[in-house]
């Protein structure tokens, strides 16, 4: 079940020269519509406990925040923050399984099987960039392009990350209907998961 799991996430890549990153309908792939942020709560008092816990936040600190080593373990703690008292929700932020490939061709083959084996792969922040982390260089510009346009064909040096984490469906959850997202995009329903 894990395996047919990890594979759906994915869209097939074609050996008829199809490349899914040139694709630009694939941003659509699995992407839910627009919608509020709204949170599930199992109770109205567990609702309003909810709100009157997290809104106490100093936004003023929070916007002069700067990104630098000591700031990944504030981003993880936020993350961890955000969600703690809302059932049904687990945070999938923390320490991931990292590899850079210098292109999407030259990504391991079948990394996403949960047999994978990704030991030698560095462990790195989620959220985060990986630029900041150092592999490969940061890209900012304003101005120019680093790199010659022509859409939707992408260069052949274009790094590709892939990351790897578990995480556990907690038993209470059995039964029930879930989604798994990622920064807004829908990625798969679990509907009543055996556990």
């Amino acid at each position: 079940m894990s395996s047919f799991f990890c594979k759906a996430i994915f869209p097939p890549i074609s050996d008829s020269g199809y490349k899914v990153w040139e694709d630009p309908s694939i941003i659509k792939w699995r992407k839910r519509d627009a919608h509020v942020p709204l949170q599930c709560h199992d109770t109205v008092e567990g609702a309003l406990k909810y709100w009157y816990d997290h809104s106490k936040v100093d936004y003023l600190v929070a916007n002069s925040a700067v990104w630098d080593d000591d700031a990944v373990v504030g981003a993880l703690d936020s993350a961890a923050f955000w969600v703690k008292g809302l059932p049904f929700v687990v945070s999938l932020s923390g320490y991931w399984r990292f590899s850079l490939a210098s292109s999407p061709e030259t990504v391991p083959s079948n990394f996403w099987d949960c047999e994978f084996d990704d030991s030698t792969w560095a462990k790195l922040p989620v959220p985060s960039n990986w630029q900041m982390h150092g592999f490969d260089r940061p890209i900012y510009t304003n101005v120019v392009y680093p790199f010659i346009l022509n859409p939707p064909k992408v260069p052949v040096d274009n790094p590709t990350g892939c990351y790897r984490t578990y995480f556990n469906i907690p038993k209470e959850w059995n039964g029930t209907f879930n989604r798994l997202l990622r920064s807004g995009y829908f990625l798969q329903e679990i509907s009543s998961f055996p556990l």
